[in-house]
């Protein structure tokens, strides 16, 4: 897993304006996003990505992160259905960066059977729907975990598989050593058994469970049933070695989980979808990473699918165990929520230090959350990391977008909070806190030229962190507003903020953003569109926080935060 560092921690950086003046940056300088360079990137005609912008290829879906050449640059992946006969086969992309950032230097990755090397490429697999990026071996390249939910295994349909590829100098290399591998339930040493309509890797995160210097695997299958609960939900946690991730010591959690090491907080209900999110961070400062699971199905009370997150903490050399596993939801953090029927509280997950104190705190997606009477304008929820003791409600914050001064408002079906990423992006804040961003794909955005409303063309909005985030300071971004790349369409939803990632595509130790924006259309061939063929945005994160190389802006200026 890549970790962001609190910028205290990172050496002074030396950069030269207009070649001749040279500016030695303060070590609490923090990066700024901006548009000046933002790129869009789609597989349509005449682009240097491999593939086609075919109909309905949803291209950036989901997306990962991680330096899979150890070059020093983070590389993307992206998902992509690549399907000529919209049947969502699934491919995945991997671009790989370098000191300009992203490239055009990309490979294609379909589904295969590393055993054989054959092309194992079948209608409705959606090889690609969840993506993840880890070093499983302690080599020093990254590895990428793709998930395949709908793959069938023999009678199950939908069963679902992950396969995980592993970097080397040359990248990601399927016959490398080690060489790619496909898991699943039921096989090669995993317990439990593979059942039509699983969907098991269609959540997927990487994270050092056991604090030994090599990445693990969580993996969701939140349609799995667990005993006669239907779609109650599973994780399987697989740990990495020496030789990349192993079925030892491999362990599934429900939430009828019990041990010598405790007992999970909750018990398993049908339709709970334990799994359907996941995030990986050292909520409690001992080193070794923790892991928050999504239950956004879970009934409270006589409300259905209120939602809920359970969070299970990893011990050092034994790794993910029940002891102080907690059950969270809005009806026990003192934030502001309320219980509510069918919020899903918990769909989306990002874990980070927003609040400065070098702890991860935990963000929660709810775009199922009604505001102000509007359905489905979502809102977040921040939990704090405690040195010690992990995540608690003391401090806990909700916001909608009626708190935010990003200049909108909320709207109904919106989805604000759908996708969240969290990096050093905004302002020096003197005390190393992360920043959010929050993904609202149906967002309606103005035109400030024409005052035409783009209907569901989607935003971002950058939630700055300090001590808790700071809502005032929000800013918003869209498709040809603010300096991103690209331009709103006349078709009903483009998505754009549908998924994010974060890295440093270009070396400059500040966090870039990467949008997927699902709902863009493509060209196909001259002549042709490809509806809906998806794009994925990047904005880079500049040096100065004062608007120095801003694209909305024209100041020079050589003050530092």
């Amino acid at each position: 897993m890549r970790v962001e560092k609190p910028t205290q921690e990172r050496g002074c950086r030396i950069f030269k304006a207009l070649a001749v003046l040279a500016l030695v940056v303060p070590q609490w300088a923090s990066a700024d996003l901006f548009g000046h360079r933002s790129q869009r990137l789609q597989d349509d005609f005449g682009s240097e990505i491999q593939g086609f912008a075919f109909t309905n290829d949803g291209f950036g879906g989901a997306l990962a992160v991680g330096d899979f050449n150890g070059d020093g640059f983070d590389d993307l992946a992206i998902s992509d259905h690549e399907s000529l006969t919209d049947q969502h086969e699934g491919a995945v992309h991997v671009l790989y960066s370098d000191g300009t950032g992203i490239t055009g230097n990309d490979e294609l990755f379909k589904d295969f059977d590393p055993a054989s090397g054959l092309t194992d490429r079948e209608l409705e697999d959606l090889f690609g729907a969840a993506l993840a990026a880890g070093d499983f071996n302690g080599d020093g390249f990254d590895d990428l975990a793709i998930g395949i939910p709908s793959e069938d295994i023999g009678a199950a349909a939908n069963a679902g598989m992950v396969m995980v590829i592993y970097g080397s100098p040359a990248g990601l290399f399927p016959a490398g050593n080690p060489g790619a591998w496909r898991w699943r339930l039921g096989a090669n040493g995993i317990s439990g058994s593979a059942t039509l309509d699983d969907l098991f890797g269609s959540a997927l995160t990487a994270g050092d469970f056991d604090n030994d210097g090599k990445d693990d695997l969580a993996i969701g299958c939140a349609l799995c049933n667990v005993s006669s609960a239907g779609n109650a939900g599973l994780v399987l946690v697989l740990y990495g070695t020496t030789a990349g991730l192993a079925a030892a010591d491999h362990r599934i959690f429900t939430q009828d989980s019990s041990g010598a090491d405790g007992t999970m907080l909750d018990t398993s209900e049908s339709g709970d979808q334990f799994g359907s999110s996941l995030a990986a961070g050292d909520f409690n400062q001992d080193l070794a990473v923790d892991l928050a699971v999504g239950v956004p199905g879970e009934d409270l009370g006589a409300t259905a699918d209120a939602g809920a997150v359970q969070v299970v903490y990893g011990f050092t050399n034994v790794g993910l165990r029940l002891t102080g596993n907690q059950f969270w939801n809005e009806g026990n953090v003192d934030a502001g929520g309320a219980v509510e029927l069918s919020d899903k509280w918990g769909q989306a997950l990002a874990a980070g230090d927003v609040t400065g104190e070098g702890v991860d705190d935990l963000v929660v997606g709810t775009p199922g959350e009604d505001t102000l009477g509007l359905q489905d304008a979502g809102a977040i929820t921040l939990l704090w990391g405690q040195p010690g003791t992990g995540l608690g409600t003391p401090g806990s914050e909700t916001y909608d977008q009626s708190d935010l001064f990003d200049g909108e408002a909320p709207g109904a079906f919106d989805g604000f909070g759908h996708a969240l990423a969290i990096g050093d992006f905004v302002d020096a804040n003197g005390i190393g806190a992360l920043d959010l961003a929050v993904g609202i794909p149906q967002e309606g955005v103005e035109d400030p030229q024409t005052a035409f409303n783009w209907v569901a063309a989607g935003a971002v909005t950058i939630i700055p962190g300090g001590f808790g985030l700071v809502p005032t300071s929000a800013q918003l971004w869209a498709q040809g507003f603010g300096g991103s790349a690209g331009a709103a369409e006349l078709n009903v939803g483009q998505y754009y903020g549908f998924a994010l990632a974060v890295g440093d595509f270009d070396g400059t130790g500040h966090a870039d953003l990467a949008i997927g924006a699902v709902g863009v259309n493509g060209i196909t061939v001259p002549g042709s569109t490809g509806v809906d063929a998806g794009v994925v945005y990047s904005l880079y994160g500049a040096l100065f926080a004062d608007g120095f190389e801003s694209g909305e802006r024209s100041a020079w200026s050589a003050s530092v935060p």
